[in-house]
């Protein structure tokens, strides 16, 4: 084994050969991990990290990060495997504690606050709503009195060969394509062109540098006009929403003068 790096050079939870021992750790325990990820919970208590040997067995982990007994910490993990996949969220987290149970009596991990497992589906539901997270808030704060928001990331790679192609048609690769369905009594009075006018202007910034590709098939409407659609689709065959990992819905009464 290589000689241990000096100490404060690297604090073993951000050590990428301590986060190779640890992922090892979980796949002898968790078949079909497919992420991992390992933080710091609670800055401040952090040993440093005694080893590069990247070929180190999993057993050698305890050793590894319990060296220093007074440098214990408490780890953030996020651990996505299809083992996960109808499993009860308790058993999913016995899982990861048996796993790592050597480094908790050790003390090297004091503890697993926000223990993170999901099953690969919740993992893209989580991750997508994460990207589109801001709109929500952006939108609400540039038109006044929205009492529903439905986005939808539509991105399917026009940005990336639009960028790619040097046609200049995309300016970010990772663009996104945003579907929104926006309701508001502010459109009342307004053209639809207007009322899409001032959607587009909220998300303009993002739009300019390309983090925004485009917001394909936008709908704006009044309340009474969202009423009206709502009670035509209720008295139809409902639509189903199953194939669409990627819809993020809001919707709420706002106070408006």
């Amino acid at each position: 084994m290589a000689a241990p790096l000096d100490s404060g050079h690297d604090r073993w939870p951000s050590c990428p050969h301590a986060s190779e021992l640890m992922r090892k750790k979980l796949e002898a325990a968790i078949p079909g991990i497919e992420f991992f990820s390992m933080e710091e919970a609670a800055p401040g208590q952090m040993g440093t990290c005694v080893t590069q040997d990247k070929e180190a067995a999993p057993s050698q982990m305890g050793t590894c990060l319990a060296k220093d007994k007074t440098a214990a910490t408490n780890l953030k993990l996020t651990v996505v495997s299809a083992a996960f996949d109808g499993m009860p969220i308790l058993r999913r987290h016995r899982l990861v504690h048996v796993a790592l149970q050597a480094e908790l009596e050790s003390g090297a991990i004091h503890s697993l606050p926000d223990l993170q497992t999901l099953a690969p589906e919740q993992w893209i539901l989580k991750h997508a709503a994460a990207r589109v997270a801001w709109v929500e808030p952006r939108l609400r704060s540039a038109i006044p009195c929205i009492e529903h928001l439905d986005i939808l990331d539509v991105t399917n790679g026009h940005a990336v060969l639009g960028f790619k192609d040097g046609s200049k048609r995309a300016l970010d690769p990772k663009g996104l394509e945003l579907e929104l369905t926006v309701v508001s009594s502010t459109f009342e009075g307004l053209k639809p062109v207007e009322r899409q006018r001032l959607v587009s202007e909220a998300l303009g910034a993002e739009l300019m540098s390309g983090a925004v590709h485009a917001l394909p098939r936008m709908k704006t409407f009044t309340p009474a006009q969202w009423q009206l659609r709502s009670n035509d689709l209720n008295a139809g065959s409902k639509a189903s929403s199953e194939g669409s990992p990627k819809r993020h819905k809001t919707g709420f009464a706002t106070e408006c003068g």
